[in-house]
């Protein structure tokens, strides 16, 4: 397991040390501890969850949606939660569970907005036909 300063991560990243001092600062939850200190320490695994975040913003995503995002993914740092599993068994597996439920949950909200994307789509159609004189409308079919 290799360990990194900022620069080096700046460096393998390609962004400058400060986006590498900010991102850890907006996504510090999903990783380890070494990077909350002045001088920080990065894992292979900061890396990943890092490079991670660095694309989803490249895509576009708040930092809240990012942060939610890599919960989702539960890109886990090199630090698992095994003590939390060792000591609090049941707390680890009810989390595990919430995961797999906002999973679940996020695949559904997908298909729905799909579907108000296409339903809008229609609906675009729809209002155009509408919008066309009478006489342009008596003898075509709506559409859908």
């Amino acid at each position: 397991m290799d360990k990194y300063q900022t620069k080096e991560i700046a460096n393998l990243l390609e962004v400058t040390p400060t986006t590498v001092r900010r991102y850890s600062k907006d996504f510090g939850s999903h990783l380890s501890d070494g990077t909350r200190r002045k001088r920080r320490i990065f894992s292979d695994g900061d890396l990943a969850i890092l490079k991670r975040a660095q694309e989803l913003m490249g895509d576009g995503f708040t930092k809240r949606t990012v942060n939610e995002m890599l919960f989702t993914e539960a890109i886990a740092p090199d630090e698992p939660t095994s003590q939390l599993q060792k000591v609090f068994p049941e707390v680890a597996q009810h989390i595990e569970q919430q995961r797999e439920e906002l999973v679940l949950i996020r695949s559904h909200i997908d298909e729905r907005l799909s579907k108000v994307d296409s339903l809008e789509a229609e609906l675009a159609e729809l209002r155009g036909y509408i919008g066309s004189p009478w006489y342009q409308r008596l003898f075509r079919r709506p559409p859908g």
